[in-house]
């Protein structure tokens, strides 16, 4: 019962900012996204409640209580929100705004997609060096620059080349943060319970690439909608009412 609770909170969470996305005009108290986005809170209680009163839960609760594991689920949501869900909107980006081609589409996000297959070995070699804790920060900073670099990048005359820097640090924040964190979800967790620890991890990460790409999506058509208003309104023309015209 508790799965069925979980994954309608979920899709109710999820559904509930979509309707946002699609109205952006409307309030987010506006029932018909309220209702949903409350819907996920009440299910995501009831989860809890029904998890915590079964003998064999679908999901230890008390692994909650393990601060290892709860920063890598943190890092995990937010390296899904972020990286991942930007990468789809860049491949959008580059065949609708920059008229690439799939394929081409595909070669230009090498300088990203190619450091999960280099930095692996590296990134063993940090954590011997350094712990967990410091290497995985502070590739989640160099990812944070990246991001950063790619807002700054966006401007009507954008080129390819302003992308490859902010696509590097992306491609090495994954390739060194993405491999150290079931390490360090597992380093007190039991022996029973890694399956469930490793198994939690990648929901969280795609759990922030689903709620990464509505939430973008949301922020890029409020950008669309201001950009478009202010360019309407630097025109100092009185226009007829939809009435007026209506009436004619």
């Amino acid at each position: 019962m508790g799965d069925d609770f979980i994954f309608d909170s979920y899709f109710s969470a999820v559904y509930g900012l979509i309707q946002k996305e699609n109205h952006a005009q409307l309030s987010w108290l506006n029932p018909q996204i309220a209702f949903w986005l409350i819907a996920a809170v009440l299910l995501l209680l009831a989860f809890i409640i029904v998890e915590s009163r079964i003998e064999k839960s679908m999901m230890d609760l008390s692994l909650f209580k393990n601060k290892n594991f709860v920063g890598s689920i943190i890092v995990a949501f937010a390296l899904g929100s972020g990286v991942y869900a930007m990468q789809i909107f860049i491949t959008s980006m580059m065949e609708n705004a920059l008229s690439y081609a799939a394929f081409e589409t595909g070669l230009c996000q090498v300088p990203m997609t190619i450091w999960s297959l280099i930095l692996g070995p590296v990134a063993g070699y940090l954590t011997n060096k350094f712990s967990n804790r410091r290497t995985i920060a502070i590739n989640l900073l160099v990812g944070a620059v990246g991001l950063l670099l790619f807002a700054n990048a966006m401007t009507t005359q954008l080129s390819y080349q302003e992308l490859i820097l902010p696509l590097i640090l992306l491609g090495v924040s994954n390739g060194l943060v993405n491999p150290l964190l079931n390490n360090a979800a597992l380093a007190d967790a039991k022996p029973d319970e890694i399956g469930m620890v490793s198994g939690l991890v990648n929901v969280f990460m795609q759990l922030g690439t689903s709620f990464g790409v509505v939430i973008l999506g949301l922020s890029q058509s409020r950008t669309y909608d201001n950009h478009l208003h202010t360019f309407f309104n630097s025109f100092d023309v009185h226009l007829p009412s939809i009435e007026k015209i209506q009436n004619q």
